[in-house]
């Protein structure tokens, strides 16, 4: 880790250049939950929204997307952030067609993290800012919380046997594994059987701060 470039003074660079991508290696946090990386007790993506991506057309005319990318939750490793922000901005006076670029960072982050790399562009004008339909949000219920540390013994039953349940909670905070600043998130919980008491549900949620 002391390669790292957070917290380190950076010459920017604007010119293509893949070894600026730094991944750190899953294991470090998944040891720590006990997390067995052969048996995953989850899956999914994680999804990275890129909103200043630039870089030159083979006219020297600067081109601009959205970029989405999918890292998937199996795969060994993640991608610093800041390294990972100097590595968009490389593209910035690079002279690449689109369809080149995209190829060129699947490469580079897929063998870099240890698993596939989906990624997708979007017209400035064209990126869909929106919600899932369904999840009631909770944040506004009167309780009390004290925990600030992962419990999950705070997760207490509801009154209902049997249902179909959506919540969302805009209240989620981690903090960052390297630099112990917050990281924020939109949480959907979406699922079937026994009701889970919904102020319990907000308080397990916070006690992730």
């Amino acid at each position: 880790m002391s390669d790292i470039p957070l917290g380190k003074d950076t010459v920017y660079t604007f010119s293509y250049d893949a070894s600026l991508l730094f991944p750190i290696a899953r294991s470090q946090g998944r040891e720590l939950l006990n997390i067995d990386e052969k048996h995953l007790p989850f899956n999914g993506v994680d999804r990275w929204t890129a909103f200043e991506l630039s870089w030159l057309n083979a006219k020297g005319l600067p081109q601009v997307a959205i970029a989405q990318f999918d890292f998937p939750a199996a795969s060994s490793h993640i991608i610093e952030s800041k390294s990972f922000k100097l590595y968009l901005n490389s593209f910035n006076q690079t002279v690449i067609e689109k369809e080149a670029l995209i190829r060129c960072m699947v490469d580079d982050l897929s063998s870099r993290c240890g698993g596939e790399v989906v990624i997708q562009f979007f017209a400035v004008d064209d990126y869909p800012i929106q919600e899932p339909d369904g999840f009631i949000c909770i944040d506004d219920r009167d309780v009390h919380c004290t925990k600030y540390e992962p419990d999950a013994s705070l997760l207490q039953a509801g009154s209902a046997a049997n249902g179909h349940w959506q919540y969302k909670s805009h209240l989620l905070r981690s903090l960052c594994p390297v630099t112990g600043q917050p990281d924020w998130a939109t949480v959907y919980i979406d699922y079937q059987g026994a009701e889970i008491s919904v102020d319990s549900l907000l308080r397990y949620i916070v006690s992730f701060r």
